[in-house]
């Protein structure tokens, strides 16, 4: 009987691949083609798939459907920071959604908030507007002391462009960790990670 866990032909799996441990086996001259998935990933002793360091899911047509941000964005309470953008060009609407972690700390206390918002726009020439939506009902908010609320706004200030912002208010005097991680599931539109 052979091993189920070796495939001498293609291998097409939708929905999720866990791997536990390593992948081997891997010949000389064989191509791992995996034109839907980018970032950097190790499979298996020497063998790598290096792309850039925001990976993302692609769909037949070329166009990101999920974007993984790994990178955590510094933050600063009371400020706006913009998170990413997305070219709206006349007569056209986008829309899609992200879920974000937002972690502060003073070095003593410890906040965190987990959540969901949705975003869209239209411009019905190079006027844009936006909006996001994040209702506060929805996250999980975990403090060893203190307060940490958020305020999520679209700017639309340049033609043809909505650039989406986070502000948090906290009330530790905050150090580090005080950033936004987030993944984002663009439904339409491109995406451009600030």
């Amino acid at each position: 009987m052979a091993d189920p866990r070796t495939f001498n032909s293609n291998v097409i799996i939708r929905g999720t691949l866990r791997v536990v441990g390593s992948i081997t086996g891997i010949g000389t001259g064989a191509a791992i083609v995996a034109p839907a998935i980018t970032g950097a990933t190790t499979i298996g002793t020497g063998a790598t798939i290096t792309t850039p360091v925001i990976a993302s899911t692609l769909d037949a047509n070329n166009t990101a459907r999920t974007i993984l941000n790994p990178t955590a964005k510094t933050i600063v309470d009371g400020s706006a920071t913009s998170l990413f953008s997305v070219a709206v060009a006349a007569s056209t609407m986008i829309g899609g959604m992200g879920n974000f972690l937002v972690r502060a700390s003073d070095g003593t206390d410890f906040q965190t908030i987990s959540g969901i918002f949705t975003y869209s726009a239209e411009a019905k020439a190079t006027v844009v507007v936006g909006a996001i939506t994040y209702v506060a009902a929805n996250e999980a908010k975990s403090v060893s002391a203190g307060t940490l609320t958020l305020a999520f706004t679209a700017d639309v200030s340049v033609a043809n462009v909505v650039t989406y912002k986070l502000q948090p208010t906290g009330s530790l005097t905050e150090t580090t960790p005080y950033t936004v991680e987030y993944t984002l599931f663009p439904i339409r539109g491109v995406v451009t990670i600030l």
